[in-house]
């Protein structure tokens, strides 16, 4: 009977460690996506937000999105990013935080390394 009785107690006990060592790569998995997670909004939160393109002369000083006077000089920023910019290159990168509008890391490849 006692064997019976420690057998079974030994039993519930190894079923549990068992469970415990499929599941023990779960936490892994959840920081290092809530890494990725923090590291995609700190690049997000680092960008200028601008009126105008980074690389208009009137960038820090304009008060709208409107081309003249103390505004825009020549460009305003689009909503996107403008053609030829993507997060990976290294010629044309995202300049604006609005050029992550629309932005899908699933379809996201590097390219431009």
């Amino acid at each position: 009977m006692f064997i019976v009785i420690v057998s079974l107690g030994i039993t519930g006990i190894l079923s549990v460690l068992n469970l415990t060592a499929q599941k023990s790569a779960d936490p892994m998995v959840r920081k290092q996506m809530l890494a990725i997670a923090e590291a995609m909004l700190e690049e997000v939160e680092l960008m200028p937000f601008t009126y105008c393109d980074p690389a208009d002369a009137n960038a820090t000083t304009a008060g709208a999105a409107l081309v003249g006077g103390a505004n825009c000089q020549a460009t305003v920023e689009a909503i996107g990013p403008e053609p030829g910019e993507t997060r990976y290159h290294a010629v044309t990168p995202y300049d604006n935080v609005n050029d992550y509008h629309g932005f899908d890391t699933n379809t996201a490849t590097p390219s431009g390394i």
